[in-house]
């Protein structure tokens, strides 16, 4: 009798400790330069050129060995100086399991501009009967979660004239 009380005893103790603990969301940043190892699973390509007296930015990104997040946001800070004058989101296109992203701005704010990255944690949307939530176009619906990681990058560390693709290397292989 008493080894079942006990047993009972540590059933509840674990009940209650798993309806009491909170879960946090964890968004993990990484500043990236052309030198610097960020991570295995996801990889930027950065190239630029001058384009009518302004730089043209193309970056893509690339989840590796898995799908990159459907709930994605990109944004450009513009800083003159010391004072950001602009944060506006940036359009992706997305073909064949890659983003891409690009823009252009005025060298003179070259220096303290950055551009962002989030791939976001997601849910698929789905009916009371369990089924699959789909768009216009019969694409699946997702919804952004909580949780994910941001990547950025001041402009002025990718804005070399002869920069032809730069790939942010990885930690692979260290």
């Amino acid at each position: 009798m008493r080894l079942k009380n006990c047993l009972l005893l540590l059933l509840v103790a674990v009940v209650a400790a798993i309806a009491v603990q909170q879960t946090y969301a964890v968004w993990v940043e990484h500043q990236l330069t052309a030198k610097t190892a960020i991570s295995d699973w996801i990889s930027f390509t950065v190239k630029t050129k001058d384009v009518e007296g302004l730089k043209q930015f193309e970056i893509a990104v690339e989840a590796k060995e898995r799908n990159i997040s459907p709930v994605l946001t990109a944004r450009l800070h513009l800083v003159d100086g010391k004072r950001q004058i602009a944060s506006v989101p940036v359009e992706e296109i997305h073909d064949d399991g890659k983003v891409t992203y690009w823009f252009r701005i005025a060298p003179k704010l070259l220096a303290n501009s950055k551009f962002e990255f989030g791939e976001h944690g997601y849910s698929r949307c789905e009916d009371e009967q369990g089924r699959l939530i789909t768009d216009e176009w019969e694409r699946p619906k997702y919804i952004g979660v909580p949780g994910g990681s941001g990547y950025w990058f001041y402009l002025r560390d990718f804005a070399d004239p002869n920069n032809s693709g730069i790939r942010v290397p990885s930690t692979q292989g260290k």
